[in-house]
């Protein structure tokens, strides 16, 4: 569980510059955390057990390992140093570092190795045996393979921050030699941005939905005035830079990003040019939310968010329209708007740099999060054509699949615990390698629901997280559903499931808790409706009981 945040940083060179820059940052973030660093020895840090680092579990840790330090063998050779041998100490070191800190810790964030300035053999240093060049692929493709095989190790791909920034605008050679200092205060604020985003990932505060407007931002033109066979958009030549926009967004679609159109133009007019001409990469049906119509696009942006049940804080908005942008930051400042440059070439670029949607993991549910939404309109009908709640709710047909201790949802679990606000008791946030140690707990019991209904299968959108307190006793710490399966009443069930397993288990009474958040107010009364008695109220959070009868 992640209350005050440990937050630790180890590595080979001087970085207390960098962990002032990064503590401002939490403080204007409002984030609670400790910092816990240690520079040069963080090879006994991680592999000593009884290091002050390994004394206490860390949230979040970061490695930083520079460069220059790292291969100084190889940069500036001794000759009585066997190089071969040497490299192959530091590969066996690096992953036993890796491999320690994956197993004791829960999020782990390591830069990649770049290849340093001021090489003394320029061209040449291609031809030789141990060129830098190659050590650091070599090293880099290690970190890129163990990323991939543990689950809580994350490479920051620092060499794509050198060649968005420029290594001269981040690097200071007189700090170097003066103080073993890598980054000047600029590159001490890049870095820190860099790691903070990280950190805001892990807690779950991250972007759902991208927003976007139409024309000349979709397509070159505008549709109402220069009509259809007017509008640049072509996978060639002139156009081909709004095509390769679309491109980009449909990648975006594909992990899990919600899309919604926002645009003041003539509804008819514009879905049979989006859903008809050959060049559109985005169709109709790519799109969770569409707002064609007239109406203020502050309106519809309230609006698009209360359809998806998101709140506005999730929404990243794109126009290209400044006065839009303006209105949209000063009436709705919870959202993030993206300052659209000009030119039209350069909008791939200003998104992906915006980086505002970064993922630490894809799951199952990610992949088809799209394809839900899309299907929100049938049942919208279904709704509408039901008599009450209850026979719509019968007529959608919900199944419900309970498992108990799946290791293989470890990642998803964590996903929904760090992401999920409104429909969230507690607000506890975990990590894989976090959940992956209590579903091996016998005193925890990990309930994940998976949901489906007649029009499209959910996965594992309900969770409940169940501590065994004693025999007979059984606490709730973690009760949470996503916010697309909700207004079906599936939390009744979901309790109904737990009393049940309880019961079966001889448990005589279920503890709990509500915890006040900014976003939860909607699930406040749940345990009162569900027959629990209140044993504590504060401000911060109400206590409850239920006594199980046979």
């Amino acid at each position: 569980m992640v209350n005050k945040l440990r937050i630790s940083f180890l590595a080979n060179c001087t970085i207390k510059g960098l962990i002032l820059t990064f503590q401002k940052k939490l403080k204007l973030e409002k984030i609670d955390s400790e910092i816990y660093f240690s520079e040069y020895k963080y090879v006994q840090e991680i592999l000593d057990e009884k290091s002050v680092f390994n004394k206490q579990e860390s949230s979040i840790v970061y490695l930083i390992l520079e460069s220059k330090n790292y291969f100084d063998f190889i940069i500036f050779p001794d000759e009585k140093e066997n190089v071969e041998i040497k490299l192959k100490e530091k590969e066996i070191e690096l992953v036993e570092l890796i491999e320690q800190l994956c197993k004791k810790q829960n999020t782990i964030i390591i830069n990649s190795f770049q290849v340093p300035g001021n090489i003394g053999f320029g061209i040449y240093e291609n031809k030789s045996k141990f060129n830098i060049y190659d050590v650091v692929d070599k090293f880099n493709i290690i970190l890129r393979k163990k990323s991939r095989e543990r689950v809580n190790l994350t490479v920051v791909e620092y060499n794509n921050i050198l060649s968005k920034e420029g290594k001269k605008n981040l690097h200071s050679n007189n700090l170097y030699y003066l103080a073993d200092i890598c980054l000047n205060a600029n590159g001490q604020e890049i870095i820190a941005n860099e790691y903070l985003k990280i950190l805001k990932l892990y807690l779950g505060i991250q972007k759902k939905c991208l927003v976007l407007d139409l024309d000349n931002t979709l397509w070159g033109g505008v549709l109402g005035e220069d009509g259809a066979k007017e509008i640049s958009l072509s996978p060639t030549g002139k156009g081909s830079n709004f095509f390769e926009f679309q491109k980009y967004i449909k990648k975006l679609s594909n992990v899990g990003i919600i899309l919604a159109l926002n645009s003041k133009n003539n509804y008819n007019e514009t879905i049979n040019f989006i859903n008809h001409n050959e060049n559109m990469v985005l169709k109709e049906k790519d799109f969770a939310v569409i707002k064609i119509n007239w109406e203020e696009k502050t309106e519809n942006l309230i609006s698009i968010a209360k359809e998806l049940n998101i709140g506005l804080d999730s929404i990243v908005f794109f126009d290209d329209d400044p006065f839009q942008r303006n209105l949209i930051k000063e009436s709705l400042p919870e959202i993030e708007v993206i300052e659209v440059p000009e030119n039209p070439a350069n909008y791939v670029t200003c998104l992906s740099h915006a980086n505002c949607f970064e993922k630490l993991h894809l799951t199952k549910e990610d992949l088809t999060r799209n394809e839900t939404f899309q299907k929100n309109e049938l049942r919208k009908k279904l709704k509408e054509n039901a008599f009450t709640l209850d026979d719509y709710l019968e007529q959608l047909e919900t199944k419900l699949e309970f498992k108990i201790n799946e290791l293989e949802f470890s990642g998803r679990i964590a996903q929904m615990t760090q992401k999920t606000n409104q429909f969230n008791f507690t607000t506890k946030r975990y990590t894989t390698s976090h959940i992956e140690k209590l579903i091996k707990d016998k005193s925890y019991k990990i309930i994940t629901v998976n949901i489906a209904d007649k029009f499209n299968t959910y996965g594992v959108t309900g969770l409940m997280i169940i501590k065994k307190i004693s025999k007979t006793i059984w606490y709730i710490d973690t009760f949470l559903m996503s916010c697309r399966v909700l207004g079906r009443k599936i939390h009744h069930k979901m309790m109904d499931f737990l009393i049940q397993i309880a019961r079966n288990a001889s448990v005589i009474e279920l503890q709990s808790a509500f915890v006040f958040t900014e976003k939860n107010s909607q699930c406040e009364m749940v345990y009162e409706e569900c027959g629990f008695e209140l044993s504590e109220f504060t401000s911060r959070q109400k206590k409850y009981s239920l006594i199980i009868k046979n």
